[in-house]
């Protein structure tokens, strides 16, 4: 279990292959910038990746006092292991309050892991966001029962408070001045034998069709569960899984879990 160090609370910030910074990472610095004054700590950028320097200068335009930067070539496509080890181990270093991340296909990936290998609590698909006058906790306000009902959760007893919002609950604010803001740079060693999964392709166009996976997600009903399909072939090969992004609307294929 992670300690907390500081008041900080972290945003991660998602990116693109190309170094840019994803917008709902953007978008939960609104909010972020809030919740941090309110609790005495710094609003802390959170950018793994490659070749990052768009995404550093991003989050100087849209309010972050300090970024901590993790740029290495093994980071450049998400990778489950890769970026679990990464925020497991910059957490436990520095210790922050609170961590918001957006809840993309990667986000919520990413969230449970770093939960589980932390020991901590996670809110997800939160809708307003706050500190408890009482306690100081924050406050993660998500629908529950089938939206019959909002519900405010808190984690009193475990650190860091780790919550998902969907793409879009908060508006992006305007860039402003690019400040000139602390900035930590970390390298982290990520084995071969640490990544179960090889991404071999992403295709991101097809047919001259580009799409958002932010956007895509298909949602099938059935009688007793409701299914998330990705967009993704999984091929075994041994011991290790191959896996490639198809980002395309008309292919609907189910993981294949060894």
């Amino acid at each position: 279990m992670a300690v907390e160090k500081t008041k900080d609370l972290w945003v991660f910030i998602e990116t693109e292959d190309e170094g840019t910074a994803k917008s709902v990472g953007l978008e939960l610095l609104v909010p972020g910038r809030r919740l941090a004054d309110k609790q005495n700590g710094k609003l802390v950028a959170v950018i793994l990746g490659s070749n990052v320097a768009p995404a550093l200068e991003a989050v100087k335009a849209h309010g972050a006092d300090e970024a901590i930067v993790v740029d290495q070539p093994e980071l450049k496509h998400y990778n489950t292991d890769a970026y679990a080890k990464v925020l497991c181990e910059l957490i436990e270093k520095y210790g922050p309050s609170v961590m918001l991340i957006g809840a993309t296909n990667n986000g919520r990936d990413i969230g449970p892991r770093i939960s589980c290998r932390l020991g901590t609590g996670l809110t997800a698909d939160c809708t307003a966001l706050d500190i408890d006058d009482e306690t100081g906790n924050m406050a993660w306000t998500r629908p529950a029962f089938g939206g019959n009902l909002m519900a405010t959760i808190m984690c009193p007893d475990h650190r860091p408070q780790l919550g998902t919002v969907r793409p879009g609950v908060f508006k992006k604010s305007e860039p402003g001045e690019v400040k000139d803001i602390p900035v930590i740079k970390e390298k982290v060693e990520i084995t071969d034998a640490e990544k179960r999964v090889e991404l071999l392709e992403v295709i991101n166009e097809m047919a001259g069709e580009l799409v958002d996976l932010e956007l895509s997600l298909i949602h099938i009903s059935e009688p007793t569960r409701q299914a998330e399909i990705s967009y993704a072939v999984f091929c075994l090969k041994k011991k290790k899984t191959k896996h490639t992004k198809i980002c395309h609307p008309s292919l609907l294929i189910l993981s294949i879990q060894r």
